[in-house]
C-alpha cells in the first residue's frame, strides 16, 4: 500500500516558481478544455530537484492526458499521465478534472502526493517536498541498458527525453546502448544544461543473431561492431581489443539470455540445469548477466513454475547464473530497464548498486564503475538496499570459513513506499534460510547477524522480496512490478585450506567416492540438499554401476530440476525399462512443459515415444513444441510436403480481408486475370528441412515484400477420416482443405514447423490443399507436415 509521507498543497513564498502570468507549457497540446498546474520538486532545504509528476485518474494511471511531448523540450519529458522535469519547476497545461498526483525521484526518495481540482482556465499548485531515505554513502546507481528511438529506431524516447528521464528517476551513472550504434550522452547533456547530474558512458548494445551484448565504455567515433556475428569467441575478442579512448577495459554484459529471438544461452544450448554447452558458438568471455530485464524483471522467475507472468522467458536466468557460479565461473549478475520509452518502460527500474571511492557524480570516474562491475561489488535491485558481508568480505569477495561456519551481516534499507517482506540466504543455488522482515516502512528493515554451516566449499548471495507491488510509483504494464533484489555472491573458503573447490566439482568427487557402494550412495542421497542431488545427476555417467540407481531416486524427487536431470541420466542410460518411470511423469507434470520434454525424449522405446508425443500434441498443440522442436521430429509420423506447385507474387489487396471464395474453388486463373503476365504455376521442392522457400517467384525481388504466393499440394488419403499437421509460415497465412479455411493466420512472424497444430478432414482419395502466404519483409515461406504415414502427397492427382 502507498504511503504518502508529504501532501504539501500550500505554495512555499520565495521558492522561485514562474511568474503567475509566464506561459504554460502545452503539455496538454491545443485542447481548450485546460487548467495550468504550476508545480515545485524541491528537497527539505527548498533547492528545486528534478523529478516526475504522475497523474492517477480514480486512482489508476494510463490516462493519455499529456499528448504534446515538445511542450518544453529542455526542461521536460512528457508521456501520457506523467511529467518529468529536470529543473523541478513550471508551469504545464493540465486537460480539467481531478487528479491525485504524485511526485517521485526514483527508488532512494520519498514522495508527496496531492489531490487537485483542476478547472479550465485556473491555476492550481502543487508543491512537493522530497527527502532522501536511503543511507546509499559510498554507493552509486547505474542503469546498464538504455535506449533512444532517435538511434535504436525503435521506442519513443529521443536523447533530451533520455536523459531528462534518466536524472528524474535519479540514477546517477547511464550507459548508453542503442542497438548497434555508440550512443553519447555528453552532447545532449550540454545541450540542455545539465552537467553534473549524471555520469554518462557510451555503450552499444551489440545486437546479432548469437543474442544481444551490451558493451562499455567505448570511442564514440570508433566504427561499430559488425552486426552479423554469430560466434560468441569471435564477438567478444574483438570487443576486448576496443580501445575506449581513455585507459579503461570494457565490460561485456549479456542482454537478457532467455529472450526468446534474441537469447544468446538459447542459440548456444547452454543447458538450464547444469549451465553446460557444447556448442563452439559459445564462450564465458563475458562480465555480467541481466538477472532482471525491464520493469517487469524478466528473468528472475521459471516460467510454468512460478504463478506470475514471465514474458518469452521459458528458463530463469536466476538459475542459469546459479548454475554457472556452481561451475566456477564468476560473472556479475546485474539488471537493468532496457527502457526504449519515457514510460511504457520505466529508466532505472531495476538498477544496480556499485560500491565506489566517491558518490559524488562529479568526481566519479569511469574506471571505478567498471572495476565495480568486474569485482562484483555491487548489487541490482528495484527497491530494496542491500548491504551484505561474510566475515567482513563484501559482495565480490572472498571469506574463509571457522570451523565450517560464517557468520553473516545483512542490512536491508528501502523507502517508504517500497515493501520488503523477505530475506532469503543462498548457498550454491540451495535457498538455505528464509529471514522474514518486520511489516514496518521504516528506513531500515532489516540489521541482522546471522551464523550458517556450510558442507564445503560455497558462494553465498541473498534475495530480497517484496509482496506489495511498486505501482503507482512504477505503473504496472505487463505483470505487477514488485520490489526484489539480487546481490552478488561472497565465495567461501569452507575447510580453511587456501583453496576453493566449486560445488559441480564437489559433486563429481563425491560421485566417485560412493558409486560402486549403493548403500553408501542410498545414505549420501538421503542427506544431500536437492541442488546437491541435482549436481550428482548431472555428474553421474552412464558407465557407473550405480548410474540406474541414482536415476531411479531422481526420478521419484519431488523436486523439478532434480526429476530433469534424472530424465536427463535415463536419456544417456537408454534403458526401456525405465520408460514406466518416464511415462508417469509425463503424467504427472501438469503445466511444466520442460519437464515433459525432459521426459518424452528420455524414453527409450521410439513406438512408446510417438505414441505419447502425438497425446501431448493432441492436448496441448504447437506449445508442445515450440522449444526443441528438432528434438523430437525423427518421432514423428509422415513428413514435410516435399513438392509443391507455387505461383506468386500478388497485390495482399486483390485477395480481400477475408478468405475470399474464388480461392476456396480453387478459381485462382479468374480471380487474378487483371494480374499482367502469365499466372505461371511451377513446382518447387523444398529445403532438406522442410522448408518451402517462396522467394525467387517473381525476377523482380522487390515484388516479394508486402505480397501474397501461393503453394498447392494433394493429399492422398486411402479412408476419410481426420488427419494430424503442423504449419509454419512467414507471414501470415490461409490453409485450405477441400475449400474449406483451416487455418487462418494474420500474424507477422516467421516460419517454425510447429507453429500450428490441428486436424483436417480428408476424403477417401485425393484431397486439394491451397496455402495462401502473405509476407511482410524478409523471409518468405513454409512448411507443412502431415502427421500420417499413410497420407501420400503428389503436386498434381
Amino acid at each position: 500500500m502507498l504511503r504518502p509521507l508529504f501532501i504539501l498543497l500550500a505554495l512555499v513564498p520565495g521558492w522561485g516558481l514562474p511568474a503567475q502570468d509566464a506561459p504554460a507549457s502545452p503539455t496538454a497540446g491545443d485542447r481548450a478544455d485546460v487548467g495550468v498546474l504550476e508545480f515545485s520538486i524541491r528537497d527539505e532545504e527548498g533547492r528545486a530537484i528534478p523529478g516526475r509528476l504522475t497523474f492517477l485518474v480514480d486512482g489508476r494511471t494510463g490516462e493519455n492526458l499529456f499528448p504534446n511531448a515538445d511542450a518544453a523540450p529542455k526542461d521536460l519529458a512528457v508521456r501520457q499521465d506523467l511529467v518529468y522535469t529536470l529543473s523541478g519547476v513550471g508551469r504545464i497545461t493540465v486537460p480539467a478534472g481531478t487528479y491525485r498526483v504524485l511526485a517521485s525521484r526514483g527508488l532512494e526518495w520519498s514522495i508527496a502526493e496531492a489531490d487537485l481540482e483542476i478547472t479550465i482556465g485556473s491555476t492550481s499548485k502543487f508543491d512537493a517536498v522530497l527527502r532522501p531515505e536511503i543511507d546509499t554513502s559510498g554507493w552509486v546507481s547505474a542503469d546498464f541498458h538504455l535506449h533512444t528511438l532517435t538511434y535504436s529506431g525503435h521506442g519513443d524516447a529521443n536523447p533530451s527525453e533520455r536523459v531528462i528521464s534518466i536524472i528524474g528517476e535519479g540514477v546517477e551513472v547511464a550507459v548508453a546502448t542503442d542497438h548497434n550504434h555508440h550512443t553519447d550522452y555528453r552532447p545532449t547533456i550540454t545541450a540542455i544544461g545539465a552537467e553534473g547530474r549524471m555520469l554518462p558512458i557510451v555503450g552499444n548494445e551489440i545486437s546479432t543473431p548469437l543474442g544481444h551484448f551490451n558493451a562499455f565504455p567505448l570511442d564514440p567515433g570508433a566504427p561499430i561492431f559488425p552486426p552479423q556475428i554469430n560466434e560468441g569467441p569471435a564477438l567478444f575478442r574483438l570487443i576486448r581489443s576496443h580501445n575506449s579512448g581513455i585507459g579503461v577495459r570494457t565490460v561485456i554484459q549479456v542482454n537478457h539470455p532467455r529472450w526468446v529471438g534474441i537469447d544468446y544461452f538459447t542459440e548456444v544450448g547452454l543447458d538450464p540445469v547444469s549451465g553446460t554447452t557444447d556448442s563452439p558458438r559459445f564462450s564465458n568471455g563475458f562480465d555480467s548477466i541481466e538477472v532482471f530485464n525491464e520493469n517487469a524483471g524478466w528473468g528472475y522467475y521459471e516460467a510454468g513454475i512460478d504463478p506470475i507472468e514471465t514474458g518469452s522467458s521459458r528458463h530463469s536466468v536466476l538459475e542459469d547464473w546459479f548454475n554457472l557460479l556452481d561451475l566456477g565461473l564468476r560473472f556479475a549478475a546485474v539488471g537493468n530497464s532496457d527502457s526504449h520509452t519515457v514510460r511504457s518502460n520505466l529508466a532505472g527500474y531495476p538498477r544496480n548498486f556499485l560500491r565506489v571511492d566517491t558518490d559524488d557524480v562529479g568526481e566519479l570516474e569511469i574506471r571505478s564503475i567498471t572495476e565495480a562491475v568486474r569485482q562484483k561489488n555491487c548489487f541490482t535491485t528495484f527497491g530494496p538496499f542491500v548491504e551484505l558481508t561474510v566475515e567482513g568480505a563484501p559482495m565480490g569477495g572472498f571469506a574463509t570459513a571457522r570451523n565450517g561456519r560464517v557468520s553473516l551481516e545483512i542490512r536491508v534499507q528501502a523507502a517508504s513506499w517500497v515493501d520488503v517482506d523477505r530475506v532469503i540466504v543462498v548457498v550454491n543455488g540451495e535457498r538455505v534460510l528464509e529471514i522474514p522482515v518486520p511489516d514496518q516502512r521504516e528506513r531500515l528493515r532489516l540489521d541482522e547477524t546471522r551464523e550458517i554451516a556450510l558442507g564445503g566449499d560455497a558462494w553465498l548471495a541473498l534475495l530480497v522480496e517484496g509482496d506489495t507491488p511498486l505501482a503507482p510509483v512504477v505503473p504496472d504494464t505487463k505483470r505487477p512490478i514488485l520490489p526484489l533484489a539480487v546481490t552478488n555472491p561472497v565465495w567461501i573458503d569452507a575447510d580453511a585450506d587456501g583453496r576453493w573447490i566449486p560445488p559441480a566439482r564437489q559433486a563429481v568427487r563425491q560421485l566417485a567416492e560412493v558409486a560402486g557402494d549403493p548403500a553408501a550412495l542410498l545414505d549420501t542421497w538421503s542427506r544431500a540438499s536437492h541442488t546437491t542431488r541435482k549436481r550428482l545427476l548431472v555428474a553421474a555417467e552412464p558407465h557407473l554401476p550405480t548410474a540406474g540407481l541414482l536415476a531411479l531416486r531422481g526420478l521419484a524427487d519431488p523436486h523439478r530440476r532434480v526429476r530433469i536431470a534424472a530424465c536427463r541420466l535415463v536419456d544417456r542410460l537408454d534403458d526401456p525399462g525405465l520408460d514406466p518411470r518416464l511415462v508417469q511423469i509425463l503424467v504427472d507434470s501438469g503445466s511444466d512443459p520442460y519437464l515433459r520434454r525432459c521426459a518424452l525424449a528420455a524414453i527409450a522405446d521410439p513406438d512408446l515415444r510417438r505414441l505419447e508425443l502425438l497425446a501431448w500434441l493432441d492436448r496441448d498443440g504447437p506449445a508442445a513444441l515450440t522449444e526443441d522442436a528438432e528434438l523430437f521430429e525423427a518421432d514423428l509420423p509422415g513428413d514435410f510436403v516435399r513438392t509443391w506447385r507455387v505461383v506468386g507474387y500478388f497485390d495482399p489487396s486483390a485477395a480481400g480481408e477475408t478468405p475470399p471464395a474464388p480461392e476456396a474453388s480453387g478459381d485462382l486463373d479468374r480471380r487474378f486475370e487483371g494480374r499482367s503476365g502469365d499466372l505461371g504455376w511451377e513446382e518447387r521442392q523444398t529445403h532438406r528441412d522442410g522448408y518451402l522457400d517462396l522467394l525467387g517467384l517473381d525476377t523482380d525481388p522487390v515484388l516479394a515484400e508486402h505480397a501474397l504466393a501461393y503453394a498447392e499440394v494433394w493429399l492422398r488419403s486411402p479412408i476419410a477420416g481426420e488427419v494430424p499437421f503442423t504449419l509454419g509460415t512467414d507471414d501470415g497465412c490461409v490453409l485450405f482443405v477441400n475449400g474449406e479455411p483451416v487455418v487462418v493466420d494474420t500474424g507477422s512472424h516467421g516460419a517454425t514447423p510447429p507453429q500450428h497444430f490441428g486436424k483436417f478432414a480428408l476424403q477417401e482419395g485425393w484431397n486439394r490443399a491451397l496455402l495462401r502466404v502473405e509476407n511482410g519483409r524478409g523471409g518468405f515461406g513454409a512448411y507443412l507436415r502431415v502427421l500420417d504415414d499413410k497420407v501420400l502427397t503428389a503436386p498434381r492427382p
